[in-house]
């Protein structure tokens, strides 16, 4: 049982942090140097899945070890925010960065074995 808190876990702090990243992405283009601008919904809802993922971390660590819940938790994110930015934002990939992102994945995969 603990195991699937750490899995689901684990999944919301990659989703979230994912999000959050989306979302700041979105805001960035809409930011300027007034006050008013803390108060963009995209720049809030990045601040708040933050926020969700920060929690969610912690109580991970509780459940699981360091060593392996924060590199699952990194290339969750990474992975998620990859196909964010393609899906989304219409953003693209060079071959090669296929290629890295498969190894990172094999990497963490080896990581947490």
């Amino acid at each position: 049982m603990e195991r699937l808190k750490i899995y689901l876990l684990i999944a919301l702090c990659a989703f979230a942090g994912a999000l959050g990243q989306l979302f700041l992405k979105m805001a960035s283009g809409e930011l300027g140097w007034k006050l008013a601008s803390l108060l963009n919904w995209k720049l809030i809802a990045g601040l708040v899945c933050y926020g969700i993922t920060t929690v969610a971390f912690i109580l991970a660590l509780k459940y699981g070890r360091l060593s392996v819940v924060s590199p699952a938790t990194i290339i969750g994110t990474y992975v998620l925010v990859i196909l964010f930015s393609i899906l989304i934002l219409n953003e693209s990939l060079a071959h090669y960065k296929w290629i890295g992102i498969a190894l990172t994945v094999i990497g963490v995969i080896i990581i947490a074995k």
